[in-house]
């Protein structure tokens, strides 16, 4: 990670954080949105419930691969991925308009982004801090309390 002090680090960890957690536990205002606003056509909570499903399973299945390339010091690539595949998800999130686009772009897309970053941000805390790892892991997830506040608060929605 970039400016390696460990200031630094729990600093960019709580932001990865912060976007992992943030939309991952947010995912029930989107759902709200698709069944209320019509934006996917006809489609049942049953449907609409699989696209954070897909989310969430692909982060932790995500992480069987990049914990090992982690471990190989692939942080900086993981990174640059997961933040072009989470980008890259939400912008297209932005113009679906039937079930399958949505499906895509954020179960599939936002999911593997958020593996690759979820492992970043666990990981470096751990690696850097040998003392007090406890402290520094607690302020890096306090990071996705933050996320989910905002989150819910751009969407307009609650």
């Amino acid at each position: 990670m970039v400016g390696c002090t460990p200031k630094n680090i729990r600093y960019q960890s709580r932001c990865l954080t912060n976007i992992h957690r943030g939309l991952v536990n947010t995912y029930g205002v989107y759902q709200t949105y698709y069944a209320t606003s019509g934006a996917l056509g006809e489609t049942t909570q049953s449907q609409l419930s699989w696209i954070g499903s897909v989310q969430g399973f692909l982060i932790l299945v995500t992480l069987v691969v990049t914990g090992p390339l982690f471990d190989r010091g692939y942080a900086r690539s993981l990174t640059c991925v997961g933040s072009v595949l989470v980008v890259l998800g939400i912008m297209m999130t932005s113009i679906v308009s039937k079930y399958w686009q949505a499906l895509l772009s954020q179960g599939f897309c936002i999911g593997f982004g958020q593996g690759c970053l979820f492992i970043v941000g666990v990981g470096q805390v751990t690696l850097t801090f040998k003392r007090r790892r406890w402290m520094a892991t607690g302020i890096a997830f306090s990071g996705g309390s933050v996320g989910e506040y905002l989150q819910i608060s751009t969407t307009g929605r609650s």
